[in-house]
């Protein structure tokens, strides 16, 4: 394949759009000019081959043609914040030289296809404000040991969270899962993936209480587990105190409108980088440590 296979490619696409609303891709994407000098296409300097495709907010409608996945030297994949519709090509999954997806923003159905687990350079998979899902669990399928950023928010999830998930994703940096229908507890062996920075669980269905375990975690700088009762269920039982004692990067606590009892703890002052502090909408006792 040759910069004339990422030429067809990128023209499939072009011909999978129904409205381009600004009128960029269906003037400039043309055969006449080198595809290195279309909008939003990014050539290696040495080889002539499209290595980034970045189409973000360009008010495209359209759906993903499976020529796409003859882009075999792309690393940056970008079609965020657009209107692209339908199913994911399969085909999509097996650039193994990817290393970050944003596909978020759009609106995407069918599955995640299952080759997004062996991509072997992967760090970013940004899939936020999809329906994609259509309430099936696929975060067991994950096993890139390299992501760092795995981003599902708002795509229906359902399910409970695989306890060996940071097993498979060792160098997890950011996990966010808000606003599905997650359910169950959240497992204690999330503390597993010692690089994560941000967690966001909020919105979901969660129950039990917080795991102390969390604590374990000294990278962590946001913790978001807000509004866990969207049916009922909720998150309960008392703040951990390891929290404090053990994770001194913490810049935002996200708890509110649970059922979390108890007082707060005096170690929450141990966290000289808090900036927030939510609780509101829960049974909390006691007096705000002086500390604090």
């Amino acid at each position: 394949m040759n910069i004339s296979t990422d030429q067809s490619s990128l023209l499939a696409l072009r011909d999978h759009i129904t409205s381009d609303t600004n009128h960029i891709l269906l003037t400039n994407w043309s055969s006449s000019n080198s595809v290195c000098n279309w909008i939003g296409i990014t050539c290696g300097s040495r080889h002539h081959r499209v290595i980034e495709l970045n189409i973000s907010g360009m008010d495209i409608t359209g759906t993903i043609p499976p020529q796409l996945g003859n882009l075999s030297f792309i690393v940056s994949l970008d079609l965020s914040k657009n209107n692209f519709h339908g199913e994911l090509p399969p085909e999509l999954f097996l650039l193994r030289k990817l290393r970050d997806i944003d596909l978020s923003y759009n609106n995407f159905t069918g599955e995640i296809p299952k080759g997004i687990a062996t991509l072997p350079n992967l760090k970013w998979f940004i899939l936020r404000y999809n329906k994609l899902l259509n309430g099936s669990n696929v975060l067991s399928i994950f096993n890139t040991s390299r992501l760092e950023i795995l981003d599902l928010r708002s795509t229906g999830l359902t399910g409970e969270l695989p306890s060996d998930l940071c097993r498979h994703l060792p160098r997890l940096k950011k996990l966010a899962l808000g606003n599905n229908m997650l359910s169950g507890e959240v497992p204690r062996n999330i503390s597993e993936c010692s690089e994560l920075q941000i967690l966001m669980l909020f919105q979901n269905n969660f129950v039990g209480t917080i795991p102390s375990e969390l604590g374990n975690l000294h990278l962590l700088q946001q913790l978001h587990l807000s509004e866990n009762k969207l049916e009922g269920n909720h998150i309960s039982g008392s703040i951990p105190s390891t929290i404090g004692n053990g994770s001194p990067n913490v810049e935002g606590i996200y708890l509110a409108g649970n059922n979390i009892n108890g007082v707060l703890p005096s170690s929450i002052s141990n966290l000289s980088k808090l900036e927030f502090l939510i609780l509101r909408g829960n049974e909390l006792t006691g007096s705000i440590p002086e500390s604090l």
